[in-house]
């Protein structure tokens, strides 16, 4: 089994785990003492900062990412095999665990908040953020298929596990739309949370540096790889600006 395959299974089942007891508290009352637990320590001093619609609707979104990315692991990509030291390793699988947690910290407490409570929360963000979300998953859905496509013939079979030249979609603007992506999800799950869980909003930003770095790296990578054949007027991550 593939190592993100792997770890999507972990961190789906983490975050499913997380938003049923959320969900279940929520909306039927019920008593989830070890999440609870769990947030009293990693929350403390408690800082309550998002309501309890944002809460579930932005870790709905991150399950949902979760699940289409593990679909197409297991459908979709096709990976070489790569080398990861130990450290990165082991905060890669932490990572969901942190995001999850994320989310919920600066919620209201896990306790019924009524049907026209959660009615009344409803606000203009919701579907903005929701939207981006869409369109962001949609274009990096396309651009993992661009990628694959470049490795099969069209037949269906993998023929290479090697590098071409990526065109088509965002492909025609930046090196990196996949990343880029991933940026506006994140980015689209905090628009829901109202842009004021300041937790998430820090995810983001150590998403944003990782993927900018990474971007760049890739970027170079195909500059060398290519030479003249690679498009000079490609940015790197962020459409006409990097």
């Amino acid at each position: 089994m593939e190592r993100p395959v792997v770890y999507y299974i972990l961190s789906l089942s983490w975050l499913s785990w997380l938003g049923i007891n959320v969900f279940g508290a929520y909306m039927l009352d019920w008593n989830v003492p070890y999440t609870q637990v769990i947030l009293q320590y990693v929350a403390q001093p408690h800082h309550n900062s998002t309501d309890a619609l944002s809460t579930m609707i932005g870790l709905s979104m991150l399950i949902c990412q979760h699940v289409r990315r593990l679909d197409e692991c297991l459908h979709l990509n096709i990976y070489t095999s790569v080398h990861m030291n130990v450290l990165p390793h082991m905060m890669q699988y932490l990572l969901p665990v942190f995001l999850g947690l994320s989310l919920v910290a600066e919620g209201p407490p896990l306790e019924r908040q009524g049907l026209l409570h959660l009615i009344c929360c409803i606000n203009w963000y919701h579907p903005v953020g929701i939207m981006v979300f869409i369109l962001a998953s949609k274009h990096q859905h396309i651009c993992y298929s661009i990628l694959t496509s470049l490795r099969k013939d069209k037949s269906g079979q993998i023929v290479s596990t090697g590098y071409k030249v990526p065109r088509g979609d965002w492909f025609g603007w930046i090196s990196c739309p996949h990343l880029f992506a991933d940026i506006l999800i994140y980015t689209a799950i905090g628009i829901c949370l109202g842009l004021r869980q300041r937790a998430w909003c820090l995810c983001t930003l150590h998403l944003l540096v990782h993927h900018i770095f990474y971007a760049l790296h890739i970027h170079r990578r195909y500059g060398v790889v290519f030479k003249k054949e690679y498009p000079t007027d490609r940015a790197a991550l962020i459409p006409f600006l990097l």
